[in-house]
């Protein structure tokens, strides 16, 4: 990491990639993968440096939440914990055969996470009911997964 952390710091480090896509344009596939390749590609070291100053990183997330909770944006969020060595962890009673997360009270979030054999991906995907409910008969979707 440029610039790098001070010496006595520990813990995780995370940060969003944000792509706004206008309603009309969210169809489009080739546009929204496109847009949110570049909002990832924007994380680099300036940006980082960016981030030091506290004020105006809060500002800005302050700035998407008052977007969020007025409604005037809907927000997908994907997040992966593959590679996460989660099925090496031993407390004590062995290694886990699977592993989750308590859920939470958010909608429009996708987590892929490693298969306990390591041969796979699941995704833990919460919607709303009704959304969910057509996001489960997706048959473009379905021909991609397995239902375990």
């Amino acid at each position: 990491m440029n610039p790098p952390l001070p010496q006595h710091s520990f813990g995780n480090i995370w940060w969003s990639a944000t792509a706004d896509v206008p309603i009309d344009e969210k169809q489009d596939f080739p546009l929204l993968v496109g847009k949110i390749r570049e909002a990832i590609q924007e994380i680099d070291d300036e940006y980082t440096k960016t981030l030091q100053d506290t004020e105006k990183s809060l500002r800005a997330k302050m700035k998407m939440g008052e977007r969020l909770y007025s409604g005037e944006v809907e927000m997908v969020c994907f997040t992966s914990w593959c590679n996460f060595p989660v099925y090496e962890t031993d407390f004590g009673w062995g290694k886990p055969t699977w592993f989750c997360t308590p859920g939470g009270p958010y909608k429009n979030v996708v987590l892929f996470v490693n298969t306990g054999d390591g041969e796979g991906i699941e995704a833990w995907v919460n919607m709303e009911e009704n959304d969910m409910a057509l996001f489960e008969n997706d048959s473009e979707l379905l021909s991609f997964t397995s239902s375990s």
